[in-house]
């Protein structure tokens, strides 16, 4: 399976499950963080999709593998951050919040080192179609 379809279908389910938890807000004790959950849910999977659509066209992006690795490390780290929240609309917790503030880090981690493999490195992982940038 290539790596922008893994992104694709992870953005499909990581959006098919904000539409499932959003049937499940008016149950649980903290309706807002489940509010809050349910829309960073979508817009993560949504971004997710978009990033495996920009990976799978060459000619806006040609990105290498190493580079296509890490961003997909980087979208699929954030199901961790949203089991945490679901679970921190149930009980709030301080670990959670802890595991909530260090998983985006990481994930920006990753998103840094794949910027920095593509600047670089620019002839072997990412190549720019000057039809992008018309100018």
């Amino acid at each position: 399976m290539s790596h922008s379809k893994k992104l694709v279908l992870s953005g499909c389910a990581l959006v098919l499950t904000s539409l499932m938890w959003s049937t499940q807000i008016h149950v649980v004790p903290f309706t807002r963080k489940a509010i809050t959950t349910y829309l960073k849910m979508k817009s993560e999977g949504i971004i997710s999709i978009m990033a495996g659509f920009i990976i799978r066209d060459k000619n806006l992006c040609n990105i290498g593998n190493k580079t296509s690795k890490y961003i997909i490390y980087t979208h699929i780290s954030l199901w961790i951050q949203c089991a945490a929240d679901v679970a921190n609309s149930f009980i709030p917790n301080n670990l959670l919040l802890v595991i909530m503030h260090v998983v985006p880090l990481i994930c920006l981690m990753f998103a840094w080192l794949a910027i920095l493999i593509c600047v670089a490195s620019p002839n072997k992982h990412a190549h720019y179609s000057k039809s992008v940038f018309p100018l």
